[in-house]
């Protein structure tokens, strides 16, 4: 699947539907409730759908080109290096909003 551009969801649902067959939207939005297509920032700070087994590779590649892009909201926001490691370590899921 690679990663697909997804800020527009309706569409990026569309777009992976187009690579599938007998796949509609509601089966893509399954798969994105389950785990099975992950929602992220993994090529640049827009959204995109990836496979969670390419995730991992996609992400050592670009994240320091993304939190490089991102830098100065995690500055505005106060979201330091402290606040990052307590929520990973609280256990919290993150789930997207909206």
């Amino acid at each position: 699947m690679g990663a697909i551009q997804a800020q527009d969801y309706d569409m990026s649902k569309w777009a992976v539907g187009q690579r599938v067959s007998n796949c509609h939207s509601s089966t893509v939005e399954a798969a994105i409730n389950d785990g099975h297509i992950i929602r992220t920032h993994v090529l640049r700070p827009t959204w995109h759908l990836v496979h969670p087994e390419d995730l991992r590779w996609m992400a050592d590649l670009t994240a320091p080109y993304v939190k490089k892009g991102i830098a100065h909201y995690d500055k505005k926001l106060e979201l330091d290096d402290a606040f990052f490691k307590k929520k990973r370590l609280d256990g919290s899921k993150n789930r997207q909003i909206g």
